[in-house]
């Protein structure tokens, strides 16, 4: 399961910001879902956004009105236990874990004749973008919080720490958060848009360990890493590989008395599976 979050801020100043944060959004969406089907998120989303900012580039050299067309782009891609945040510009993700805040991004702007925040990369600006890559391991009740710079410059670390954490709904979390910013004389736009970690993906060692301690072995069983589990009743446990996403396995449940396992899986899987389940073990090609 794929979850998306994005925060895209048009260039203040130039015409076509707007647009340009829009269309990267809806173009970000629509590439890189195509793409995940055969690409590890990371490389996806860099594709996707390629394709993006060669679409908003030419768009802006082609219609005068629209000069300098960009956006920033942040956005946080939750694969299974993985997350992925691709960046460029001065939007900015924060993670909260157990009551300590901490930046994810890096802000792509410098000082230039006294002007303090000066962009120096941005979607669509350039006929090539550099995109920031971080990934990390998501935990239960992580507080994942994209924002614009009209947020953080108004409001610093500390103060974002408590707003995330004063409301169980999101949506009220994100109100307290802008109203916040807006209540601080915000001078930008000021957008926020947070995600928690509500539950993790138990791995397939765990899951054939918690079939089997449990009973729960007989007639027809799919488990897909971050999917729901989906059980029929069983005797005996087929192991194979997804080939489409062999990131994610799928173990497949048959009549048989003994546990399979194809050579595409790692051995441990397999032979943890025997082990809890006093069964024979059979590899297969």
């Amino acid at each position: 399961m794929i979850c998306l979050a994005i925060v895209a801020d048009g260039l203040g100043g130039h015409r076509g910001g707007r647009e340009a944060s829009h269309l990267a959004m809806r173009e970000f969406v629509a590439r890189y879902r195509k793409l995940a089907a055969t690409l590890e998120p990371q490389h996806a989303a860099k594709q996707a956004l390629a394709a993006v900012n060669q679409l908003i580039h030419t768009r802006g050299r082609r219609d005068p009105s629209m000069t300098q067309m960009g956006t920033t782009f942040t956005a946080l891609i939750l694969h299974d236990a993985q997350g992925h945040i691709v960046h460029i510009g001065d939007t900015r993700a924060y993670r909260l874990r157990a009551g300590r805040i901490e930046l994810l991004t890096h802000d792509h702007n410098l000082a230039v004749m006294g002007r303090p925040n000066v962009l120096y990369r941005a979607l669509g600006t350039d006929t090539e973008v550099e995109v920031d890559h971080v990934e990390c391991v998501t935990i239960t009740h992580d507080r994942f919080l994209l924002c614009s710079d009209g947020v953080y410059s108004v409001l610093p670390d500390a103060a974002l720490s408590i707003l995330l954490q004063r409301a169980d709904n999101l949506q009220a979390c994100a109100e307290h958060v802008t109203q916040a910013a807006l209540r601080a004389n915000s001078q930008d736009n000021v957008t926020a848009v947070i995600v928690e970690i509500m539950a993790q993906p138990l791995d397939i060692k765990h899951k054939l360990q918690w079939l089997v301690h449990t009973g729960n072995l007989a007639g027809l069983l799919t488990i897909t890493i971050g999917h729901k589990l989906k059980l029929n009743g069983i005797s005996g446990i087929l192991i194979t590989s997804h080939h489409t996403r062999p990131i994610a396995p799928t173990v497949r449940a048959q009549y048989s008395g003994g546990i399979y396992c194809t050579n595409s899986l790692p051995h441990s899987i397999c032979h943890s599976a025997a082990r809890v389940s006093n069964r024979p073990l059979t590899w297969r090609a």
